[in-house]
């Protein structure tokens, strides 16, 4: 079987939010590495024993550097944001297909916590493609500190009207003149922003129990369970 792996460098780091970290790698040797929006690779870090893990790639196929986003929580994860700049490291993938194939004219994404990834990605993609597809993300996270990509998708949002973020924050107890709402993403939030909920398709990432509640509340509301697409994480 063909190996599927292949060797970059940390170029640099980037802390997006508390806890949470992008790392910059280049490929060691060749140019360009070929994936989609949405797809993910598996690592495992110099100096972790056994398994490794998965992450989606935050960077869209466009961008210089590939990106990964990751959030401080366990052994595997820990040691890839705590890597020194310059260490090599092998990518296995990319693999799957959690992205806007056949893309309709109205795209929404419902993303918890880091769950967030793969809609960075696909956005800056249809930003990098010049595609007029309308974009909807609604973003949970627990308080404002928590919000990964915070200034760069308020910017992205800024300059293209199409794309429009939906924030809700469970536990903040701080207003903030760029967040929507201070409560879980509920049926009002979603009719807020939805005019309907058919001729869309729906991607919904986070935590299991987050994409199961999402995935309930789109079929409560009428969206077709062929339009919602889902990705989980433990």
């Amino acid at each position: 079987m063909k190996s599927n792996k292949k060797e970059f460098i940390l170029v640099s780091k980037k802390e997006e939010a508390e806890n949470v970290t992008s790392l910059f790698f280049s490929p060691i040797g060749w140019a360009g590495y070929n994936f989609t929006s949405g797809q993910y690779v598996n690592i495992i870090p110099p100096g972790v024993i056994g398994h490794g893990k998965s992450y989606t790639i935050s960077s869209s196929p466009s961008e210089k550097f590939v990106r990964l986003t990751i959030k401080r929580k366990g052994k595997v994860s820990s040691a890839l944001i705590d890597l020194p700049l310059n260490s090599k490291i092998y990518f296995d993938g990319p693999y799957g297909y959690f992205y806007p194939e056949d893309m309709c004219s109205e795209v929404v994404m419902i993303a918890g916590g880091i769950g967030v990834t793969p809609f960075r990605s696909v956005i800056s993609d249809i930003i990098a493609q010049k595609k007029e597809t309308k974009v909807t993300l609604f973003y949970s996270n627990q308080n404002l500190k928590d919000i990964a990509f915070f200034e760069e998708l308020n910017e992205i949002s800024k300059n293209n009207p199409q794309i429009v973020i939906e924030y809700c924050l469970t536990q903040e107890k701080t207003k903030h003149p760029l967040v929507q709402n201070y409560s879980r993403i509920d049926e009002k939030i979603l009719k807020y922003r939805l005019a309907s909920f058919s001729e869309k398709s729906y991607y919904v990432c986070g935590s299991i129990s987050f994409v199961n509640d999402m995935w309930q509340l789109l079929k409560t509301l009428g969206a077709s369970e062929a339009d919602i697409f889902t990705e989980s994480f433990f």
